[in-house]
């Protein structure tokens, strides 16, 4: 089942990176240049959030609530049916998400081996450089290591990393945790720990350390988690409230998530901005699921926010590729064709052409790999799984 407005929310998020990926890697927006105030990072945290809420409703599924006197323990061994439920979930997520991935990794794998040859100020990297970065991400630690390189290349896969970390130790707590209460206080620990003692107190002065170490990025996921985790109170709360005001306080909350970056400090970003950040994405989410007509339900473009939603995950994995050669391609044009490619018409033509490429490509990765794969994952997650378990709800 998919909630209509959280796919919504998945198309503001990826316009939001696709945006500030785009201003970084080829600045070429010529006539849509007032795009470039929507162009955000923060559509990374309004993913974190999505994801934990999403991921905690499957997780509750696998994994249901259970009588205190029947909690699982460190000291217990795992009993058959969790081992069915994680085995179900880790299936489920993997094909869920490798199959585009290794798909992005080889976009940028022809880049590397071909551009430099041909122009050297591309932003592809060597492929010794590219070996590098595609040992860390797969191995699942590119989040801690990429800050430290030059230039982060393959940048999104980062969020990946955190996501994947996370959702290793997130089963565990469902485990340990076997009543929504128990559960509930656990997230909120996280949520709390990292945004009130580890954030403030921990640090570092850098933007780029700060904003991709899961030690310092938890929070936002731990937000999504409890409002999947509360979803009955968050409904009977938030339907209490008049539908204009909720439908004001999400304008607001989406306003106020492009608007925080241009105008605050890195400082404060980092010590108390991203929090202000995944809250305001933890009220779109929990909005979204209490009533979907509170979040850019108008005509036309909730259609194609939701259409361009369902293709988020081809969409962020797959458009930096097309991007860096739109830009080789530039870099590399002779004095006059890069003369009018560089032009505010040209820029237009590129952004459009770009864009389009990118849609195209998603829509391929979507149907032929990545919804073949989701459904392989779920076949293969069924044999030996609890009779509870039913279909993920668009994670």
């Amino acid at each position: 089942m998919k909630i209509l407005a959280i796919e919504r929310l998945r198309g503001v998020a990826i316009i939001a990176v696709y945006l500030i990926h785009a201003e970084f890697i080829c600045n070429a927006f010529g006539y849509f240049a007032p795009l470039e105030k929507i162009a955000s990072w923060t559509g990374v945290d309004l993913f974190f959030v999505i994801s934990g809420f999403v991921v905690t409703l499957s997780l509750e599924r696998l994994l249901p609530e259970r009588a205190p006197s029947t909690r699982a323990s460190l000291a217990a061994p795992l009993s058959p049916h969790d081992g069915r439920s994680l085995r179900t979930f880790y299936v489920r997520r993997f094909f869920r998400l490798a199959p585009v991935g290794a798909c992005a990794l080889f976009l940028h794998f022809a880049g590397s081996a071909i551009a430099p040859h041909l122009v050297p100020s591309t932003p592809f990297m060597t492929l010794r450089l590219w070996s590098f970065e595609a040992a860390t991400i797969v191995s699942g630690i590119y989040n801690f290591v990429g800050p430290f390189l030059p230039h982060m290349t393959m940048a999104f896969f980062w969020s990946l990393n955190v996501e994947e970390q996370f959702y290793l130790l997130l089963p565990a707590l469902f485990i340990l945790a076997g009543t929504k209460r128990v559960r509930t206080i656990a997230a909120g620990v996280v949520l709390a720990t990292i945004a009130l003692v580890i954030r403030p107190l921990f640090s570092p002065d850098s933007f780029q350390i700060a904003h991709c170490s899961s030690q310092y990025r938890f929070d936002a996921l731990a937000a999504g988690v409890l409002i999947g985790l509360q979803r009955d109170r968050v409904k009977l709360v938030l339907g209490k409230v008049p539908g204009w005001l909720r439908k004001a306080s999400c304008l607001g909350a989406l306003g106020l998530l492009p608007m925080l970056p241009r105008h605050t400090s890195e400082h404060f970003q980092i010590h108390g901005g991203l929090v202000i950040v995944w809250s305001a994405s933890a009220l779109l989410v929990a909005c979204a699921y209490v009533d979907g007509r509170d979040v850019l339900d108008f005509p036309v473009v909730n259609r194609a926010l939701e259409y361009v939603g369902s293709r988020s995950y081809a969409i962020y994995v797959l458009h930096t590729a097309f991007l860096m050669l739109d830009e080789t391609i530039y870099e590399g044009a002779g004095p006059g064709l890069r003369a009018m490619l560089g032009s505010r018409a040209g820029q237009t033509g590129r952004f459009v052409l770009v864009a389009a490429v990118i849609l195209v490509a998603s829509e391929l990765a979507h149907r032929l790999i990545e919804r073949p794969c989701i459904a392989a994952g779920k076949r293969l997650g069924k044999r030996g799984a609890p009779v509870a378990t039913v279909s993920e709800p668009g994670a």
